[in-house]
């Protein structure tokens, strides 16, 4: 069996491959990022709303009371991490015709979602149910039910 002779010469030899292998093997995690751009939530503080998300078609629909002033209203977003939204959340928007947010993810690849509002009819009708409980002399329990 032969030894090998381990002088400077294959010291060096040995610590450069190993410094080459490890620079490859760490090529991968230093360029990934991440590629997640979704928008998770989107809602309105005022009036307390919450959009309807369609990933598929990257449109989000939210109902909106009648007789809201859509043109200014301030949208709270909330996105993928390490992502980001154009227009921001938390920016006032007019939502008078759909506006379209842009979402980048770390990696710099993007997806566009589109925000519809729907205004509420002010002549639907809103029902709301009150009961009145009463107990007669017999202990029957009995209510009265009035839809306004």
């Amino acid at each position: 069996m032969k030894r090998l002779k381990l002088d400077l010469k294959n010291v060096a030899t040995i610590v450069a491959c190993c410094t080459v292998i490890m620079m490859f093997a760490g090529c991968d995690k230093i360029n990934s990022r991440i590629s997640d751009k979704q928008i998770i939530t989107f809602k309105f503080d005022i009036p307390p709303t919450v959009g309807d998300i369609n990933e598929v078609e990257k449109t989000i629909i939210i109902d909106i009371p009648a007789g809201t002033d859509v043109s200014k209203l301030i949208p709270v977003i909330n996105v993928s991490s390490k992502a980001t939204v154009t227009p921001a959340s938390g920016v006032m928007q007019n939502f008078t015709e759909p506006v379209v947010y842009t979402v980048m993810a770390e990696d710099g690849s993007t997806a566009q979602y589109t925000v519809i509002i729907n205004i509420g009819n002010a002549n639907e009708a809103i029902t709301q149910n009150f009961y009145i409980f009463s107990v007669d002399r017999d202990a029957q329990c009995g209510y009265l039910l009035f839809e306004v």
